[in-house]
């Protein structure tokens, strides 16, 4: 039930901004959060990403492409 409150907050306020609502998978924002602070990194790298129950294991070729 959160996640469709959050969601409709967000659409609606895209909304009324009259900017698109962009969906972000959750995982792969925390590998393109080291280029915030390692911008000396260069592809392509292996990556593994675990969270709970959930994982992302790749080959980062390059900018959202895994």
């Amino acid at each position: 039930r959160s996640l469709l409150v959050g969601l409709s907050v967000a659409k609606a306020m895209a909304y009324a901004q009259n900017i698109p609502l962009i969906g972000i998978n959750h995982l792969e924002a925390h590998i393109y959060a080291n280029f915030l602070e390692h911008n000396e990194i260069k592809s392509p790298f292996v990556c593994l990403i675990v969270s709970g129950g959930a994982y992302i294991f790749g080959i980062y070729k390059k900018f959202w492409r895994i």
